[in-house]
């Protein structure tokens, strides 16, 4: 996989609001938030399988993308015929965008671990 992903990520404190007047830290008191965070990343929605098969998926294309898969469908950092290429042999159904809402990366879920992946090629191919 190539080492040029470009999605600029930085971890940084934050709170999580809750109800009334009250706020509090969230479980280890950092978040991922930037003001270049992405808002959207690309979805596909196919007959792949887990995790596994999305991974093999993308190296036997041999293409330069980041993927998870979730219940959504698969979602995608990298150029869109790049994205085609890797899950053409899987039946496309469906090829949007997806928002990311800030809201839902307080939890360690699959969308806040595909942004988890971009900061940690992003910080290799610096150390280049």
């Amino acid at each position: 996989m190539s080492e040029n992903v470009n999605c600029f990520i930085a971890v940084l404190p934050f709170e999580v609001p809750t109800t009334g007047n009250s706020r509090k830290k969230s479980k280890n008191g950092c978040a991922l938030a930037s003001p270049s965070l992405p808002s959207v990343c690309r979805r596909v929605t196919c007959n792949i399988g887990g995790h596994a098969e999305v991974r093999s998926a993308i190296e036997a294309a041999e293409v330069a993308i980041l993927a998870t898969r979730t219940q959504a469908g698969v979602l995608a950092f990298g150029a869109e015929n790049d994205v085609r290429i890797a899950f053409s042999d899987n039946t496309i159904e469906e090829f949007d965008l997806h928002t990311i809402e800030v809201r839902r990366l307080r939890y360690d879920g699959q969308e806040r671990g595909l942004l988890r992946q971009a900061r940690a090629m992003r910080s290799r191919a610096n150390m280049i």
